[in-house]
């Protein structure tokens, strides 16, 4: 059982739909897949979701829906900084080059919208 409740996969699939625009059927058919995968990704993997780490996906994830993009790169970057260990860097310097890397994902895919 998922701790995902259905209505947020249902909003995540809808953002994704608006945000990913394919050509032909596959526009027509992408929401219902990404609904199908979230879904399905969501029963098979959630109860391997660290406890700690479940009420920080959801947040992340309501943060994508309601397109607060700061809120999913900053969430991202500390749930990655305490899961990530990089030999000879501080968890201060780990932050920065995880966060570098974030901002450039997220930058590129924002850009890819346009």
């Amino acid at each position: 059982m998922s701790f995902i409740k259905d209505q947020l996969i249902k909003d995540v699939a809808k953002k994704l739909d608006s945000l990913v625009k394919l050509k032909g059927i596959a526009e027509v058919l992408d929401g219902v897949l990404f609904k199908f995968a979230l879904g399905m990704l969501s029963d098979k993997f959630a109860d391997k979701i660290d406890i700690g780490y479940q009420d920080e996906v959801i947040l992340l994830l309501e943060a994508f829906v309601s397109e607060d993009y700061s809120k999913v790169t900053q969430g991202t970057v500390d749930v990655l900084n305490q899961v990530i260990e990089i030999p000879s860097l501080n968890e201060d310097e780990e932050g920065v080059l995880i966060g570098a890397i974030v901002q450039a994902i997220i930058k590129i895919i924002l850009n890819k919208r346009k």
